[in-house]
Formats: structure tokens, C-alpha cells, sequence
């Protein structure tokens, strides 16, 4: 099974665990349209942070209901691949809550070109 493939497979998995926050890697916009048309989970969240112009990124989703803030992103200065740190605040019982998420800088690997 590809990556496209197991896209209905990991919204499965979220459909039937029902995370509060959901972090994913390598998310392209098309993976993302994909992911998008579940409606069978994908209604239940909000994304935290937009999508970058590159062509892949990661994803940050908070369940409806518990993002506290509209989420950012922060480019990595020194990164030659376009990586960021995705951060949202969420609100869970009462606490305000940091939840970030990236995507490690591969070695020996050629920089990524902006989808711009």
C-alpha cells in the first residue's frame, strides 16, 4: 500500500481513537484534500496552522471546540528543506496548552523548492 493508500487507513485510525490534537508528517496538498474528504472525522477538527507553500509539510489539527488561538508557524532559519514548527494553543479542562509539531531536517538530502 502507497502513502496515497493508506490515507483512508490512517483516517480510520483517528476516526475511531478521536485524538484531541492530531500531528501528521510529509502531508502534501493532495494528501491533504484526501484526508479533507473523510467526513467522517475530518468535520470534528479545526487545522491549527495553514498550509505552507511547499510541497509537503506537517499537519496540525485540534479537535472543534478546544483551539484557544489561531496556531503559527516558525521557519527554521537555518533549514535548507523548508522546515517549520507548526504551534497551536488548545484549551483542555480549563488549561491553555502549547502543542507543537515539525519535521526533522534529513541529512545528505537535496534542498526542497517553495511550490510558489
Amino acid at each position: 500500500m502507497g502513502w496515497v493508500g493508506g490515507v483512508p487507513y490512517t483516517g480510520g485510525i483517528i476516526a475511531a481513537r478521536n485524538p484531541h490534537v492530531v500531528c501528521l508528517q510529509e502531508v502534501t496538498p493532495n494528501i491533504m484534500r484526501l484526508l479533507a474528504a473523510d467526513r467522517s472525522w475530518w468535520d470534528r477538527y479545526e487545522v491549527a496552522c495553514g498550509e505552507p507553500a511547499t510541497p509537503y509539510f506537517t499537519l496540525l489539527l485540534v479537535a472543534k471546540g478546544h483551539l484557544a488561538a489561531r496556531g503559527s508557524r516558525q521557519r527554521f532559519r537555518n533549514s535548507s528543506m523548508g522546515r517549520d514548527l507548526a504551534l497551536a494553543r488548545v484549551r483542555f479542562r480549563g488549561a491553555e496548552l502549547a502543542v507543537a509539531t515539525s519535521h526533522l531536517e534529513s541529512f545528505g538530502v537535496q534542498p526542497q523548492k517553495s511550490a510558489a
